[in-house]
């Protein structure tokens, strides 16, 4: 189930899991396939290990979750298919404090080194695409916005946002 979500292979991962294999199985340490298929940027497998079960918000032995991973290697696409599911905590900290905005922000920063040229997994050039999906969904919680607004703080001074607010996605604007 691991390899089938990791390497892109929805209709394995289907037949895997009709034949009984439990969609929060842990391998190595603590990963799960769902959290292979966000990390990997596997919509399809995301979606079917979701509609079979997988737990969202189950964290790996450093506390990571599949949104973390999404978000940290601008998957935007399984971000966006993540934060839909009803049950999605947003504001879960790893054993370091990080957390998906951590993630998505790190996303800005060097998604032009992970993905050359910065573009995301559907190809648009949105290097914080993952930022904005997650501030527009509204389930962060107050401690979390805060700490959003010290991390746009710091873009802000590194250039990653301009004075006015703007950022390299047309139409969003951070409240700083």
């Amino acid at each position: 189930l691991m390899a089938a979500s990791q390497h892109d292979h929805p209709a394995c991962v289907e037949v895997l899991l009709e034949a009984g294999v439990d969609p929060n199985r842990t391998e190595n340490e603590g990963t799960t396939a769902l959290m292979e298929a966000s990390q990997h940027g596997r919509p399809a497998c995301v979606e079917v290990l979701l509609e079979a079960g997988a737990d969202p918000n189950r964290t790996d032995n450093k506390g990571y979750t599949a949104l973390i991973g999404a978000c940290l290697f601008s998957h935007h696409s399984v971000v966006e298919i993540l934060l839909k599911v009803p049950n999605i905590d947003v504001n879960i900290k790893d054993k370091n404090g990080y957390m998906a905005l951590t993630a998505a922000c790190e996303g800005c920063a060097s998604s032009t080194a992970l993905t050359a040229g910065g573009a995301g997994d559907d190809g648009r050039d949105d290097p914080g695409r993952s930022l904005a999906l997650l501030l527009k969904s509204r389930l962060l919680s107050p401690e979390t916005l805060e700490d959003a607004i010290k991390i746009c703080n710091e873009l802000k001074a590194r250039n990653y946002i301009s004075i006015d607010g703007t950022t390299e996605l047309p139409g969003y604007k951070v409240a700083l």
